[in-house]
């Protein structure tokens, strides 16, 4: 793998779990523990989801772009 490979990994877990810190503990003490388990459960499988429709978008651009550089391509200067 490379540096710019591992960077963009070391960014994207940070920020997920630095989201994660802060507010799992508030939504545990509001709703309860099982509500808690079950959000953390589907916000993981959204997160999933979107991340893996992510690549598959920079998978299949020809050239390397940020994420308004890959919407600009594939839905247009509009967006």
């Amino acid at each position: 793998m490379s540096v710019k490979t591992l960077e963009a990994a070391a960014i994207l877990a940070g920020t997920t779990i630095g989201a994660g810190i802060l507010g799992l503990p508030f939504i545990a003490a509001k709703a309860g523990f099982l509500t808690a388990l079950l959000v953390i459960i589907a916000l993981g499988i959204v997160v999933l989801y979107l991340n893996l429709m992510l690549g598959e978008i920079a998978l299949s651009s020809s050239e390397v772009h940020q994420l308004t550089g890959l919407a600009n391509l594939f839905l247009g200067q509009e967006w």
